[in-house]
């Protein structure tokens, strides 16, 4: 579970950037004793960047952010210190009509090693690379439903997700 804030940067007639700010919560189980993977288990903070060029109906995007994952420690398991990830995503939306947007990208993830008991975990860095679908639907002038399915590209991304969101904007 996590928040995000996002703020607009700079931006020109056709182009913009926006800045981001996401901080998650440990929800779930001890994800390192439980074979259900609900939940990360570290509260984090995540600051990252979009750049956006529109080419009607068109818009080009790539972003680019950072996150930390605080150490936590588990019972059984001892003190677990996540790798940092560094994201990326570059894609593409397309309106459909003034209410409709298609979508498709690529993004990553470039996670470092994850330390248990202050020694690196082997095999834990990885490079995770999914290929995402979906689509948005204005709902009113502030509310949005979205939809969207992603799939590994690379042995450790996980084979399909499938993500439903809702977005309130101020």
């Amino acid at each position: 579970m996590f928040t995000q804030f996002s703020l607009e940067g700079f931006s020109g007639p056709d182009w913009k950037t926006v800045f981001n700010l996401d901080i998650g919560w440990p929800t779930g189980k001890n994800p390192y004793e439980n074979t259900v993977g609900l939940g990360g288990g570290h509260y984090s903070l995540a600051v990252g960047g979009t750049a956006m060029k529109v080419i009607d109906p068109i818009v080009m995007y790539c972003h680019i952010g950072y996150q930390h994952s605080m150490a936590r420690t588990f019972k059984n398991t001892g003190k677990v210190a996540p790798g940092e990830d560094l994201r990326f995503r570059i894609g593409t939306s397309l309106s459909l009509n003034p209410k409709v947007t298609a979508n498709v990208n690529v993004s990553g993830n470039i996670l470092s090693s994850t330390k248990l008991a202050g020694s690196a975990v082997a095999g834990s860095s990885d490079v995770l690379v999914r290929l995402g679908l979906g689509f948005d639907w204005l709902v009113g002038r502030r509310t949005k439903w979205g939809a969207d399915a992603i799939f590994g590209m690379t042995d450790n991304s996980g084979d399909a997700t499938i993500i439903v969101n809702w977005s309130l904007g101020f």
